[in-house]
């Protein structure tokens, strides 16, 4: 994507991966679940999900074509800090110590890789938080209304919009500017739509199948192993960033950004480990990711093993 980012806008390329995953998420949704895939109870919050999951999207496109993969990368995964913020006005929830400590931990982590105090500081590093912020209120809003909408009527819609936002908004923004700037974020959300080379409409087409496979994958896990389980490996998008950015774009992390990179993904390990604590009752197995995000849906927990299973007779 951030590759693509140099030759076409943000807003043609969230058209295209949208379009193109839309088509295959639609079969298989159709395929296992049927046409109730399709029916949701509050079409509203679905469409403020997805407004705010095009916002989200669009700053960190529009950040990713002019700051470091990595640095974008850490920036995003503050969302887990700002939920824990929102959830005390928004869900009356309380924040302990551990929590307050985790919190501040990862802020201290936001400015050093931001580092403001510096000479060269650029506003356009806000963009990957307001991503997040964006991220941290549509989790508040679907756990305050109480969603129970399957994963792929969540999917399906959140592409529709993307779909409909990125063209209703370029629309918008060619009709009432004069003149688009040539470079800058502007120009980014706003370039002329370009015809992809042969070459191009591959990768456009493999990212939106990865897009859906990410999905499904991220999905089924969150339905079906504890928080505690799945956060490690949703944190190693943290090493891999660095990882893929030196070697398809050769950006070298500084240090800083790297000692900011463990203390976000530090808080946010451990603000989840928390919530797995709080939420789980003494002598119960834990919570599934899925119950701790939307706390009101018919409650899951990871399958047992046959070793956990009890033999007959040692109830008796």
């Amino acid at each position: 994507m951030k590759e693509l980012l140099a030759f076409f806008p943000v807003w043609q390329l969230q058209f295209l991966r949208s379009f193109f995953g839309l088509i295959p998420l639609a079969f298989f949704a159709w395929l296992l679940v049927g046409m109730k895939a399709f029916t949701v109870e509050r079409p509203r919050l679905h469409l403020y999900r997805g407004i705010l999951g095009f916002m989200a999207y669009t700053s960190f496109y529009v950040a990713l074509g002019f700051m470091p993969l990595a640095q974008a990368a850490a920036l995003f995964y503050t969302g887990p800090i700002f939920i824990s913020l929102l959830s005390v006005p928004f869900l009356g929830e309380k924040l302990g110590a551990h929590r307050i400590g985790a919190v501040i931990a990862g802020f201290i982590g936001v400015l050093i890789i931001l580092r403001p105090d510096t000479g060269n500081f650029d506003w356009i590093v806000i963009l990957p938080l307001f991503c997040a912020l964006c991220y941290a209120i549509s989790m508040i809003i679907i756990r305050k209304a109480s969603v129970r909408e399957s994963s792929a009527a969540v999917a399906f819609y959140t592409h529709v919009s993307f779909m409909t936002l990125s063209l209703v908004f370029s629309g918008l923004g060619w009709s009432f500017l004069q003149t688009i700037p040539s470079e800058g974020p502007v120009a980014a959300l706003l370039g002329p739509w370009g015809a992809p080379t042969q070459d191009q409409w591959v990768v456009i087409f493999s990212i939106a199948i990865a897009g859906v496979a990410g999905h499904v994958l991220i999905a089924t896990a969150y339905r079906s192993a504890p928080a505690s389980v799945i956060a490690p490996f949703d944190y190693t998008y943290l090493i891999w960033a660095p990882i893929l950015a030196f070697v398809v774009f050769m950006e070298v992390p500084a240090p800083s950004t790297l000692l900011g990179i463990g203390l976000i993904a530090g808080s946010g390990l451990y603000i989840g480990f928390r919530e797995t604590r709080r939420k789980r009752a003494p002598g119960q197995r834990p919570p599934t990711a899925e119950a701790l995000i939307l706390p009101n849906t018919a409650p899951r927990t990871p399958p047992r093993s046959p070793a956990h299973e009890p033999r007959r007779g040692d109830t008796e």
